[in-house]
């Protein structure tokens, strides 16, 4: 590694780690890790030497330049490394999109299933606040959807302002699959093209958080600015003053 004095130049996939298997892996493990979080070197190709000796860091939520699919199985102590083999169209359509924006994203898979705030909440062992629910509203006869925190309830009166429309309500479960291609409690943020997107600005202070993704078994994670990125949302205040039970659905169950 260069001294802090010298140029740091950069590691490309030509480069080799190669360790006697006989001897100490002398730091392997953090040169591929290092050389994968500055998305230098991608954690397949180091996989496919298939040397023992080379580990690499598994945790890159928010670092690397591809998303991740994880499970979570029991009580979610233990992780697997990908989701079913199988994903429902809509979660395939969210992961696609991941990939294809190269999104700095982990999308997860909850056998059980996570229908309200608390349960995804308790799940990733996060707040409620943390979890972003989409909602579904129709302003004079358009659709909008709302990103805001899942203690939050949104407010119609300033959604209907934002978009200039002189009323707003929620929407019902057909107009949601109409306008998303997502079922009602599963809606994700992206891809939902030719729809307005708001956004709670109070999201953004958030240093994490979690979105549907497709089915009421999966949730992306991702930072605030990536999820601005991808949903391609206008920031503004878009809740109520108050709080609430944050017990709902993830989703569409607005009052």
């Amino acid at each position: 590694m260069p001294g802090g004095n010298q140029e740091v130049g950069g590691l490309r996939t030509h480069a080799l780690v190669v360790v006697e298997r006989r001897l100490e892996p002398i730091g392997a493990r953090a040169v591929v890790a290092l050389a994968n979080e500055l998305c230098l070197l991608r954690v397949e190709a180091m996989r496919a030497l298939g040397d023992p000796l080379v580990d690499v860091a598994e945790d890159r939520f928010g670092r690397g330049k591809a998303y991740e699919l994880c499970a979570h199985q029991g009580d979610n102590a233990e992780r697997v490394d990908t989701v079913s083999h199988v994903l429902p169209e809509p979660v395939q359509r969210v992961a696609d999109f991941l990939r294809t924006a190269q999104a700095e994203a982990r999308l997860e898979e909850f056998p059980e299933g996570t229908p309200t705030v608390q349960d995804a909440a308790k799940a990733l062992g996060v707040e409620p606040g943390q979890i972003v629910k989409t909602l579904v509203f129709v302003c004079d006869g358009r659709p909008v959807v709302a990103l805001v925190p899942g203690d939050r309830r949104a407010d119609g009166a300033k959604l209907a302002r934002a978009v200039g429309a002189d009323s707003a309500r929620v929407a019902t479960p057909d107009e949601v699959l109409a306008a998303t291609g997502f079922p009602p409690g599963a809606v994700a943020p992206f891809p939902l093209p030719g729809v307005a997107i708001l956004l709670e600005r109070t999201v953004l202070a958030e240093e994490h958080v979690w979105v549907g993704a497709g089915s009421e078994r999966h949730l992306a994670g991702l930072r605030p600015a990536e999820l601005l990125r991808l949903s391609r949302a206008q920031q503004m205040d878009a809740v109520e003053d108050r709080t609430y039970d944050s017990g709902g659905g993830r989703s569409q169950k607005e009052a």
